[in-house]
């Protein structure tokens, strides 16, 4: 009888272990989603104080940029903003769509397939254009060419009449709060 019991107990204490660890399991993975959720917009946040003068920069070049029809003069204004912040820029780049023209600075060889509209830059700063703030900002990742940590930030610029006419992007050097200080 002694051993019927035992064996019963056993039966029904399996299930509920197996049960508990599952359910455990559940919640622990809930839980850290939800960590690295709340971690990602406090960076996010973070990353959106520090770019400040950055986001200031972005939209001057993109009022001056699209006043501008010489080849030259674009690359011009690309290369004078990067040289006055060459350790805070990656890339700046402006895709001009009337004629498919990419402007780039520092001078980068793209892949000959190459398609800005294809780039998830271009795709977020397009679902972003009609918002009062229209510039998307990427959270930070590692650049595979510069290794560097950046964010990116991009936006659609449109003429006076509303028209897509580019798109205007800068890879910015990524800082935390800390990173400045040190």
């Amino acid at each position: 009888m002694f051993i019927k019991k035992f064996v019963f107990l056993i039966i029904l204490l399996i299930p509920l272990t197996l049960f508990n660890a599952c359910t455990f399991q559940v919640n622990a993975g809930v839980v850290q989603n939800q960590d690295e959720k709340q971690d990602e917009l406090t960076k996010m946040q973070e990353v959106k104080l520090n770019l400040k003068e950055d986001v200031d920069r972005f939209n001057k070049l993109a009022d001056d940029i699209i006043k501008l029809d010489d080849d030259k003069k674009i690359d011009e204004k690309l290369q004078e903003l990067r040289d006055q912040n060459k350790d805070r820029y990656d890339y700046v780049f402006y895709y001009k769509e009337s004629n498919n023209k990419i402007y780039i600075n520092p001078k980068t060889t793209l892949p000959q397939d190459y398609n800005p509209k294809e780039r998830i830059w271009y795709k977020k700063a397009l679902e972003n254009k009609d918002k009062e703030n229209s510039i998307y900002y990427s959270t930070p990742y590692k650049d595979f060419v510069t290794e560097n940590e950046i964010v990116s930030i991009s936006k659609i610029l449109k003429d006076e009449n509303g028209n897509n006419i580019g798109a205007l992007l800068f890879d910015i050097v990524y800082r935390t709060k800390d990173d400045i200080s040190k």
